[in-house]
């Protein structure tokens, strides 16, 4: 699939924004952009850690379960459906089906998830993510 294209050509124009067509274009399996799920439990824990450390009430609720890619672009995506199916289309099925993998492990430690374990977790997603073909 084109990434680009002038319409006369044949190609078909990308629905993806420019920063996403970058990165695919210079190998990316997966767009940075999901990385977001994860930077989120990283400051889960930072929120927490501070508010124990000034001994404040920790208000920030439960750790929430991390979506599969697909599910995340499909909900923080719902104006573009044809940018999301090509995204997905265009990301790399292996490395979907590894995020998709490590999410649902990290789901099922979730009731019991410490800080380092956590960190552990988001290193691997980030190996995952930024993964080059």
């Amino acid at each position: 699939m084109s990434l680009e294209g002038d319409g006369d050509s044949g190609h078909k124009t990308s629905k993806l924004n420019p920063f996403e067509q970058s990165e695919f274009a210079q190998g990316a399996k997966l767009t940075g952009d999901s990385f977001n799920l994860w930077a989120d439990v990283r400051a889960w824990f930072g929120n927490k850690a501070d508010c124990e450390a000034f001994g404040e009430p920790f208000k920030g609720g439960p750790l929430k379960p991390i979506e599969h890619y697909e599910a995340y672009y499909r909900r923080v995506r719902t104006w573009d459906p044809e940018a999301v199916e090509e995204l997905i289309a265009i990301s790399d099925p292996a490395a979907v089906a590894a995020f998709n993998s490590l999410a649902d492990e990290f789901n099922a430690r979730l009731d019991s998830m410490e800080q380092e374990e956590a960190m552990k977790f988001v290193k691997r997603a980030a190996e995952i993510i930024y993964q080059k073909k």
